[in-house]
């Protein structure tokens, strides 16, 4: 397993590597009007080719279908896991023989709103005793989104109900505690029931 977090959103030339995707990338990328946006979809797929290459002898061009609920896979390779994620900082990739899952966020000023929307008390306690309290409900928050991205489920109703799984995961920080990202990994038990499905 193997995870990337790159800041270099800004230090590449948009528009020729552009020219270097398949057609079908660049007409996703393309939908995006904003071009932090554009930079943050090429840099993920940049990563991402490099990865499955470098890990996985896998090469470029790559064709992907999507599951149920939108997660990326790659049928020709079923043994073979990614996931990726991207903010207004940097975008994270990782790589897997097991179903894993990448979430990358913002440290924001905390929203006691959301926090009560998406925290069960418990949490939310914890959030608020921490010295930082933004910091900690993003951890939690990526958390618990790397955990759904692992699972392939997507955002479910009531998040409070989803528990990190703090032994399947890592969590790191950028420069200064701008951004946090996690990274959820299935285990071999989980590995093996998923291949039976």
């Amino acid at each position: 397993m193997s995870i990337v977090v790159s800041e270099d959103i800004w230090n590449f030339d948009l528009e020729d590597v552009m020219q270097s995707l398949p057609s079908w990338r660049r007409d996703e990328v393309a939908r995006y009007r904003r071009e932090s946006d554009r930079r943050q979809r090429v840099l993920a797929y940049r990563l991402l080719v490099d990865m499955l290459a470098r890990e996985c002898n896998i090469h470029a061009p790559l064709q992907w279908e999507r599951g149920p609920h939108g997660k990326p896979f790659l049928p020709q390779y079923p043994r073979v896991h990614f996931n990726v994620s991207h903010c207004d900082l940097a975008v994270a990739c990782a790589v897997s023989d097991r179903p894993v899952g990448v979430d990358v966020e913002i440290v924001a000023p905390l929203d006691l709103e959301v926090a009560h929307r998406v925290l069960a008390p418990d949490e939310l306690t914890a959030v608020l005793a921490h010295p930082t309290p933004s910091l900690a409900f993003t951890r939690l928050w990526t958390l618990k989104e790397s955990a759904l991205k692992m699972q392939g489920t997507g955002l479910v109703d009531d998040l409070r109900c989803v528990k990190p799984l703090y032994a399947q995961s890592q969590v790191g920080t950028g420069d200064e505690g701008t951004y946090v990202w996690a990274l959820c990994t299935a285990t071999p038990q989980d590995n093996a029931a998923h291949r039976v499905m």
